[in-house]
């Protein structure tokens, strides 16, 4: 008995079949990869799905994440430090800045007698 199905009556047993795989099973992890690349296969005509390409590629596009991950710490980190310094030198320049308007204020408060004009 030869039954000829259509793409999407493919695609829906599949997927009909992977929602009846238990949560947590290796099937179902498996299948949640694999069954994008099925459909398209089903969809494209192309019965061969390069498993191996396809898993080259999450393996490299996993390190690249993990070093994307790894700068972006590093230039956290190296942000923070610049405003954990500027903050320091906002501190000290407001220290400073108070100094001299002490400084002002008494000079501003000392009589000093004007200097007469040349005649």
């Amino acid at each position: 008995m030869n039954v000829e199905l259509t793409k999407a009556q493919e695609v829906g047993m599949m997927n009909a079949w992977v929602a009846t795989l238990p949560p947590g099973s290796y099937l179902a992890a498996i299948m949640k990869e694999t069954a994008p690349l099925i459909e398209q296969a089903i969809a494209n005509d192309f019965c061969v799905i390069p498993l191996k390409d396809i898993m080259a590629q999450k393996v490299i596009a996993q390190n690249e994440l993990q070093t994307l991950q790894t700068e972006v710490q590093r230039t956290k980190q190296i942000g923070e430090g610049m405003v954990r310094e500027l903050e320091r030198r906002s501190a000290q320049a407001r220290s400073e800045m108070e100094e001299l308007q002490a400084i002002a204020r008494r000079l501003s408060s000392m009589s000093l007698p004007l200097p007469l004009k040349a005649r």
